[in-house]
């Protein structure tokens, strides 16, 4: 197997949480009316793929530092398949949430145990390259798991859009063996835990002691669930509201990816001038623009399409550079001796922002834009708030350190 396949294989396997965190909203409004279920029903069975996924994501890294990380991957994919098999046969919106809990947990092994793949198989002067390649496959395949997903919803129905999910499982688990051989590395054996690393749980209360970093995660969470707030109300103001199909819907998403990554970008451009801070605050200002957009647009009756994603668009751009932003902060202040934990820590955040968005939209939502759009308000608001003190801790932190004069 070539070195181009086997990159392109890993980086598909990191890919398959963000997918389905991309990919799932959709289906929703179609959940809703196959089991007559309310709004809040059907956007739960999609928090709860998310919320399963960001405690995932914290018990798996643990666990790759201390049993066999092949069996581990092979047991994790195996159970998304097995759940994603389960949310497409799923008779009823309590089975279906069981599934997507499966679903997200096996999910979350190929996320984080994709890089300690790349480890294994490659040369370290290689990893920053392969690393290069796995995070443009996490930002563009999400961008078009809408569209896909609604093609497939249009032609064949939601349940069969997931047997589409159950197709990439199985392809994973067929392709690993020879992936694992090409690689000539044998059975991935777990490292052997260091006092650090049986001490997980304990890094994780260092860290969350510290109020700068808590602070940086605190911004990082309110824009997610802002984002993710739109993500939940969009496809119901498009095909409810809108009377445009899934498929459609799944087209206009491709530029707020865009925005996103465009947003990503622009923190490499001017984040070395502006400083992390001062980014952050820019950012949420590009953010705060956005949803008074959406807002101005909503009172004075002129919300379409067009403007609803153009709005949308300057906020995914503005959370794009403001995750960079804040994740470098907290990490700044984890250390080399937590970096781990609060790597972990950053997705979980984020992951869990996005869940709580999901479902607060499934409360609140009806036949309007108006509580999509007051939840977006509501992030702006806090997230000014927090930055302020982000802003007063990142002062005090830096005249700690201060040296004394001599």
């Amino acid at each position: 197997m070539s070195r181009r396949v086997i990159i392109a294989f890993i980086s598909f396997i990191s890919s398959i949480a963000p997918f389905g965190l991309q990919a799932l909203p959709p289906t929703a409004p179609f959940v809703e009316r196959d089991f007559g279920i309310s709004v809040e029903w059907a956007l739960g069975s999609v928090a709860a793929f998310s919320l399963a996924l960001a405690i995932a994501m914290l018990v798996y890294g643990p666990l790759t530092d201390r049993v066999n990380r092949e069996r581990l991957l092979i047991f994790g994919i195996g159970l998304f398949c097995f759940g994603t098999a389960l949310a497409a046969l799923a008779p009823n919106i309590e089975v279906l949430i069981l599934a997507r809990i499966l679903q997200a947990s096996g999910a979350a092994a190929g996320t984080v145990i994709a890089r300690a793949l790349a480890a294994n198989i490659f040369k370290r002067e290689e990893l920053a390259e392969v690393y290069g390649y796995m995070n443009m496959c996490i930002v563009i395949l999400p961008m078009f798991a809408p569209l896909i997903m609604g093609f497939m919803i249009d032609s064949y129905g939601w349940r069969a859009a997931t047997w589409l999910f159950f197709a990439l499982g199985v392809l994973i688990l067929a392709g690993l063996p020879m992936v694992l051989r090409s690689g000539a590395i044998g059975h991935m054996q777990a490292p052997a835990a260091t006092g650090a690393r049986a001490q997980a749980l304990s890094g994780f209360y260092a860290l969350l002691r510290k109020p700068l970093f808590t602070s940086y995660l605190a911004v990082s969470a309110t824009a997610q669930m802002g984002i993710f707030a739109f993500l939940a109300g969009a496809p119901y103001i498009f095909v409810q509201i809108f009377n445009r199909s899934a498929s459609e819907y799944g087209l206009y998403f491709i530029p707020l990816t865009a925005s996103y990554f465009v947003g990503s970008w622009s923190s490499t451009r001017f984040s070395p001038q502006l400083g992390i801070n001062k980014m952050i605050l820019c950012a949420f200002g590009v953010y705060a623009l956005g949803v008074a957009g959406l807002l101005g647009l909503y009172l004075l009756d002129a919300l379409s399409v067009y403007p609803l994603f153009g709005c949308a668009c300057l906020c995914a751009a503005a959370n794009g550079a403001i995750q960079p932003n804040t994740s470098a902060g907290a990490m700044g202040q984890a250390g080399d001796d937590l970096s781990g934990s609060a790597a972990s820590l950053t997705a979980f955040a984020l992951v869990i922002s996005g869940a709580a968005g999901l479902q607060v939209m499934g409360f609140v939502q009806d036949a309007t834009a108006l509580p999509m759009i007051l939840v977006m308000l509501a992030t702006t608001i806090a997230g000014f708030g927090l930055i302020g003190w982000m802003f007063r801790l990142s002062v005090s932190d830096l005249t700690k350190r201060k040296p004394e004069p001599l």
